[in-house]
Parts: structure tokens; sequence; C-alpha cells
């Protein structure tokens, strides 16, 4: 798929008009919440200053965020990016969103414990209706097998936190020395692993052990407590539902002239969900 539309799966609306689910200014001015120079760096622990200095120093480069409405960030898209940037965005998002992982953030959310009730819903209204009965039924078997993913997503011992919703090189930027992430306009409170599963969905398949090794390293470094690989495997499957459902949010708050060219996509993720589910062995 060319640049100029962004792939329209794991939870991203592409180059559509993000503002379907009727919460106008849904995110709050996110370069006063996430980037305080004193209280996210208090946030993000007392006791682990090296962090904190590395991570949140005054004397350190730090990603900025904009929302979509502000000017565009200086410098180009990085559609392909170097180890570099990879690593240098990936770990300091992952410091972010441990910072403000028990913040009272005002933005959607849209849970893990929340996708099955969102996939009954689904699967009651358009979705159920545009599935063969063979499809519908075995969207019903996995309906039955998420408590389980959900609770091997939770084993890993990751907190719910801002997610970025589309997060991959197309939204990064870089003026040759600063690195900045730019569209938040998907941005809602979530499971960290869905932004990761977006990235390496994105990216060419020998960059995505890079990707994949930076994230787990900086939340283990963030909570050392966690095990941020365990949560891999059940959001290979539950990325999609997250998907549907934004999709479905989307369809249920557009023109109705719009509808025609999206309202295949919440049946098409719960399709993918049904897929990625065989494919790990569900």
């Amino acid at each position: 798929m060319g640049r100029g539309r962004r792939p329209a799966t794991a939870g991203g609306l592409g180059d559509r008009d993000r503002r379907g689910d009727g919460q106008a200014g849904r995110v709050q001015d996110l370069e006063s919440v996430l980037f305080d120079p004193t209280a996210g760096c208090r946030r993000l622990g007392e006791g682990d200053q090296p962090l904190l200095q590395r991570r949140c120093g005054r004397d350190q480069p730090r990603p900025s965020v904009r929302r979509r409405a502000r000017a565009h960030a200086p410098g180009i898209d990085c559609w392909e990016p170097d180890p570099a940037t990879v690593q240098d965005i990936v770990s300091r998002w992952v410091a972010v969103q441990a910072a403000i992982a028990h913040d009272d953030l005002r933005v959607p959310k849209l849970l893990p414990a929340d996708l099955p009730a969102e996939l009954d819903r689904l699967l009651a209204g358009e979705v159920g209706e545009r599935l063969t009965p063979t499809e519908l039924a075995q969207a019903r078997i996995l309906g039955d097998l998420l408590p389980g993913l959900i609770a091997e997503l939770n084993a890993a011992g990751l907190p719910n936190t801002l997610v970025h919703g589309d997060f991959h090189p197309g939204n990064w930027r870089s003026d040759g020395t600063n690195r900045v992430i730019v569209d938040w306009a998907d941005s809602y409170l979530g499971h960290p692993a869905a932004d990761l599963q977006r990235l390496v969905n994105w990216l060419p398949p020998e960059k995505r052990p890079l990707a994949t090794e930076t994230w787990a390293t900086a939340w283990q470094t963030a909570l050392p407590s966690s095990d941020p690989l365990r949560a891999l495997k059940p959001m290979t499957v539950l990325i999609h539902l997250l998907g549907a459902t934004t999709y479905q949010r989307f369809l249920d708050n557009i023109e109705p002239n719009e509808r025609i060219y999206h309202e295949d996509d919440p049946t098409n993720e719960v399709r993918a969900a049904v897929l990625a589910a065989a494919d790990t062995g569900h």
C-alpha cells in the first residue's frame, strides 16, 4: 500500500476523519499533559534517578507531541527510520507512558476489559449481519476466548496508559537533530502493547526485532517486575478487536453519505482477529 494512505488495521483510522466519535476536543493539550519538565519526571518514580535523568532531565532531548490542529512539526516524516530513530522514539515514548500511567487523563477509553462487551455489540449489529454464518460462529468462539486472552495480556504486568493509537514511522518526524511524535487524533486510554503492535505491523520484517527489543527493555527498566514480551501474543489478536471497535465508533458518528466508504472496516477487523487467533494457536 502506498504512503499516501496509511494501512487501516491495528486501531488506526489512516487518513480518515478521526473526529467521528462525537468527542470534540477529546485530547487535551498533550504537550502540557505529557511533558511538564518536572511533574512528568516525578511521576516516573522517585526511586530511579538514573532513568529520570536519562529520560526526563532538562538537558536531554525529548520527543514532542502535537495535536493534529497544531502546526506540523518541522522536518520530514520518518517513513524509513534508521535503527537509532526506532530506539530513540520507542524508548522515550515508553518512558512517558510509564510516567503518566496513573494520571487522570481525559481521553477516550478503550480498555482490554471492555473488549468482550464491545465484540458482543459488534456481532449484534451490522458486523454480525455482514459475516457469513460460519464467520459469525467463529467470532462467537473468539468471544469465549477473550477472558483468557485478556488475562494473558494482564499477566505481563503493564499498566493501562495513554496509547497513541496510530504509532508508526509516518507519525514520527525529524529535522536531523530532534525527533518528534505527531498526530494524536486516535489517542486513548488503553494497553501500551497496542502501540508496539501497530508499529510492528508497519515496519519491514528486518526492523521488527529491534523495535520489540527496545520496547520490552524500556518497559522492564520502568517496571522491573513486568514481563512485557508476554503481552505480545494476545495483542496480535486483540489489536484487531481494538481496530474493529474504533472503526465502529467512527461509523456511528459520520455522515450517512460517508458510510459506504468505510462500513466494511469493522467486519474486516473481526475477520482478522479470528485469523490471528487461529495463527497463534488460540
